[in-house]
């Protein structure tokens, strides 16, 4: 029985023992995103460019995309309210003509 244990053990991914992140604050939101648009070439297209932010953002939480956009957890709105603050500096901003949104002041990973 202590064997079966062990192995039953050794098999299961450390993942599964992973603690949940801690839900984002819109401070904690921001330097998650500016790295998330880093690692994306400093833009994400205009259509689909929510999902594959979610997924950027899920990636670098070590989390899925389900987790990132709950609105159950508070992940969704700090990430909100950390978009809004970008928008009202001036940092986020629509390229219309290439088709994505940039963040101004961001350097490419």
């Amino acid at each position: 029985m202590k064997v079966f244990l062990a192995l039953a053990f050794a098999l299961i991914s450390p993942a599964a023992f992973a603690e949940t992140p801690a839900p984002l604050t819109a401070e904690t939101a921001l330097p998650v995103i500016e790295q998330a648009f880093s690692q994306n070439g400093c833009a994400f297209a205009m259509q689909g460019g929510e999902l594959a932010m979610a997924e950027a953002i899920a990636t670098l939480l070590g989390t899925d995309v389900a987790t990132v956009t709950s609105r159950e957890n508070g992940n969704w709105q700090a990430i909100n309210q950390a978009m809004d603050g970008l928008i009202t500096s001036g940092r986020f901003a629509p390229d219309a003509d290439a088709g994505v949104f940039r963040l101004a002041g961001c350097e490419p990973a």
